[in-house]
């Protein structure tokens, strides 16, 4: 049987600092994220309930009404989070699954879990908007389990990608 495991270690140096750039650009978007969430008052249940059903004044007691996030809002949303997201879980997980570091079990695990996540965390997003505000504790929940997998997957990419860029 022939060993088909391609390992990072056979990747040319210039397209290992390609993807040094990639990752580390998405860390810094990740970032920018994350200040949104919590910018917005959305790393908590009520956070998340406020941002979908509105409110008769803004997250922090005093100032405009926050207004009920519309079906138009919610598709738009939905649509770029997916594909964005899911676009970069791909290429991450990729690299992820050629990384030695981890146990090919586990890479696999770990490379699906943001998928799973995304989808469960947009559903659960649109049943709270839609049903009720109870399931924004399964958002918060299932975002917990996609980041957490996710930036385990992107900081084990880059231990590996700077090894190799430092040999």
């Amino acid at each position: 049987m022939i060993n088909r495991t391609v390992h990072l270690s056979h990747w040319p140096r210039p397209w290992i600092g390609i993807l040094v750039a990639f990752h580390l650009a998405v860390l810094g978007g990740y970032a920018v994220g994350f200040l949104n969430l919590v910018e917005t008052r959305q790393l908590s249940p009520t956070g998340i309930e406020t941002h979908l059903w509105g409110s008769d004044e803004n997250a922090w007691g005093v100032g405009p009404l926050i207004p009920r996030k519309s079906l138009r809002e919610l598709i738009i949303t939905t649509h770029n989070h997916v594909l964005g997201l899911s676009s970069i879980f791909l290429i991450v997980g990729m690299v992820f699954m050629m990384t030695p570091s981890v146990p090919s079990r586990w890479r696999a695990i770990v490379a699906v879990e943001p998928f799973i996540s995304l989808l469960l965390t947009f559903l659960f997003l649109w049943l709270t908007r839609f049903f009720h505000p109870g399931f924004a504790y399964l958002v918060l929940l299932s975002g917990i389990l996609m980041h957490g997998a996710f930036l385990f997957m992107v900081l084990a990419n880059l231990v590996v990608l700077f090894r190799r860029l430092t040999v």
